[in-house]
């Protein structure tokens, strides 16, 4: 069994996470240990993107499994966890294990990868598009044809029915300017059209999709690397809430909030 160090925060006794093996035995710390048991992954003071990828059952919360998952994952992707504690967006290569993933870092940077350069990797990807047909018709008729096509079809009904002498046409009731066969053919037209952009529009989403795919791996580990160990000083320990550090805040307080000359700091997010 894992052998953690503890310290005093708060006037309790709390683990003292410090070391890369720390995060690789994150599983065998008792969980009368965690500080917190579960958190939201957004309104909070880290990015909620890092959050939301740690969340893998997707129900808002991030709950001590989850922590240690990710715990896990980032032990198997790099070649020592200590490096998580330098709190930043960006990794020297050679710091990757995952060969897959450094490969990708490898066409990006030489010798450090940061998060901004795969984001500018995935803004300049450029794919085969697929391009939609022209509509068939001008904008505004299509537009009519949209608002009206229901209560046109109720008159070409009524019409029918009229010739046989089952009902009869209200004189207020709205009158296609055009045949019933006419008013179909430019139905079927509009909806093969609309088929049509949509299937080239879900083609061109897929593609791009599966070209940002490639930097998924990479560009979580980034972001883990940035605030994962912020996650845990929040999460675990509490250790931003007992700082001393005012410009050091808990990941659950939102700014200074200042009434009557007094200063109070212990603010959090409202819907």
């Amino acid at each position: 069994m894992y052998n953690f160090s503890f310290t005093t925060v708060g006037g309790a006794t709390r683990v003292r996470l410090h070391s890369g093996e720390d995060i690789r035995h994150l599983g065998e710390l008792d969980q009368k240990m965690w500080t917190v048991l579960s958190c939201p992954t957004t309104e909070l003071e880290i990015a909620s993107e890092s959050l939301q990828l740690m969340d893998t059952d997707g129900d808002g919360q991030l709950h001590v499994k989850e922590v240690i998952k990710a715990s896990e994952w980032l032990c198997n992707t790099l070649k020592d966890p200590q490096v998580l504690f330098a709190g930043k967006a960006e990794l020297a290569i050679s710091d990757i294990k995952d060969d897959s993933i450094a490969n990708v870092a490898k066409e990006l940077a030489t010798d450090t990868i940061t998060l901004a350069d795969v984001d500018k990797a995935i803004a300049a990807i450029t794919i085969d598009e697929q391009v939609a047909p022209a509509a068939p018709y001008p904008a505004n008729v299509i537009a009519a044809y949209k608002a009206h096509k229901d209560e046109y079809a109720t008159y070409y009904e009524q019409e029918k029915l009229q010739a046989m002498g089952l009902a009869v046409i209200a004189e207020d009731a709205a009158k296609p300017g055009m045949k019933e066969a006419d008013f179909l053919k430019m139905g079927e037209a509009i909806s093969t059209w609309e088929a049509t952009v949509a299937a080239a529009n879900e083609a061109n989403t897929t593609a791009l999709n599966e070209a940002k795919s490639k930097y998924t791996p990479l560009r979580n580990l980034l972001l883990l690397c940035r605030d994962f160990i912020k996650l845990l000083r929040n999460y675990i320990t509490l250790e931003d809430f007992y700082s001393r550090d005012q410009n050091n805040k808990a990941i659950f307080q939102a700014g200074t909030l200042y009434i009557d000359q007094r200063a109070c700091h212990l603010c959090n997010q409202r819907n």
